[in-house]
């Protein structure tokens, strides 16, 4: 049930989105990223906002208050003040992951997991973002984690398949080759 009501309100911010240019449709995904770790991150802020003995005024004022401080846009602020008036900010996390989904669709942007087997500069990140877009044909946004069982190169997950360019994998075919053989 969270989930559906989560992709009703991303549903509803993508159409509030879609009249903008896409570099503000992307800014506003990375204010909303910006809220909802702020929102995570303080227990403080989460009473603040979900509880019930706290007036709706006052979850209004401060919700107001911290996107001014943070410069959100008004989209943004009037969006996150209906999500509290109907007691849904619990529902950010995956709010957010449902607009960063719907976005990547009407873009004609996949999202990538990659397993990496030790932190890379954005150089790297930007190499291997392109190379899995040459593999795909469409743009790839990647999601970076550290692997250290990978040892070296890396593996990605796009939607079903993986991509696995990394030396543990390269070991495990040879490995089952070695097996099928003997």
């Amino acid at each position: 049930m969270a989930d559906v009501l989560a992709t009703k309100y991303a549903r509803a911010l993508l159409e509030l989105t879609l009249p903008l240019p896409e570099a503000q449709r992307d800014s506003t995904a990375a204010s909303l990223r910006a809220f909802r770790d702020l929102y995570q991150q303080s227990a403080e802020l989460r009473r603040a906002l979900d509880s019930p003995a706290v007036v709706m005024a006052a979850r209004q004022r401060v919700i107001v208050d911290l996107c001014q401080r943070m410069a959100l846009g008004d989209l943004l602020r009037r969006f996150l003040l209906v999500t509290a008036e109907h007691g849904r900010l619990a529902l950010l996390p995956q709010i957010v992951g449902a607009f960063e989904e719907l976005l990547d669709q009407h873009a004609g942007r996949i999202t990538a997991d990659v397993a990496v087997p030790a932190a890379l500069s954005p150089a790297q990140q930007a190499e291997i973002e392109q190379q899995l877009t040459a593999l795909t044909g469409k743009q790839v946004r990647a999601r970076f984690t550290v692997d250290p069982s990978l040892i070296g190169g890396f593996r990605a997950a796009i939607a079903s398949t993986v991509y696995d360019a990394s030396l543990r994998g390269q070991l495990d075919a040879l490995r089952h080759r070695f097996q099928t053989v003997a």
